[in-house]
């Protein structure tokens, strides 16, 4: 009962802690240029169903649903780890700030290019503001649920970069947010500038 429940109060805490500190790491690794990539070939349909499954119990608390498309093989040279990052990253945003809407995972090719979009219903970024959430520290006020240190989307828009692709975010007040990530099929990861 009480006991388990602190337990995994705790757990919890300690994984946003050490969450925390990662990213602040990463950042520290962006800054001096030194955020290693592996790259491996894998499969992204096989990691998006590994990363929901993680996400189940946050997506019960939040009493929302993902419901995701994919073709059935998507085979990328990618940092695995790093897409991961991605994928967590984005995924709980939207189930944070989704206000316990469904979200929608879509993937598909385009060309040499693996595009992925996220969206939620929840209320959605100020055009104003869209471009700043990628930036060090920023988090934009939507009626103060905004909490944490806003490293994610930095970190995210640093991974995708550094594999040759892009991300943007369509959103506007009151429609929801829809996180556009295209990746390079074949990434040639960029040399780490100084």
């Amino acid at each position: 009962g009480r006991i388990t429940r602190l337990i995994n109060i705790s757990d919890k805490q300690i994984e946003r802690l050490s969450r925390l500190v990662d990213d602040m790491l990463d950042v520290g690794r962006i800054k001096s240029g030194k955020l290693s990539m592996q790259l491996e070939q894998f499969d992204l349909k096989e990691l998006i169903k590994e990363v929901l499954e993680r996400l189940t119990p946050q997506m019960e608390a939040a009493k929302c649903k993902i419901t995701w498309q994919v073709p059935d093989e998507i085979e990328g040279n990618w940092d695995r780890f790093r897409i991961e990052q991605v994928l967590l990253n984005v995924l709980t945003n939207a189930i944070k700030y989704g206000e316990g809407s469904n979200i929608e995972l879509d993937v598909k090719i385009a060309g040499e290019m693996a595009v992925m979009s996220v969206k939620d219903h929840g209320g959605g970024i100020a055009p104003e503001n869209a471009e700043k959430i990628f930036q060090r520290f920023q988090q934009i006020d939507t009626n103060s649920v905004m909490s944490g240190l806003g490293l994610g989307l930095y970190i995210v828009k640093h991974i995708v970069d550094m594999h040759g692709g892009t991300v943007h975010v369509e959103s506007s007040i009151g429609s929801g947010s829809n996180f556009i990530i295209k990746l390079p099929l074949i990434s040639k990861p960029l040399e780490a500038q100084p």
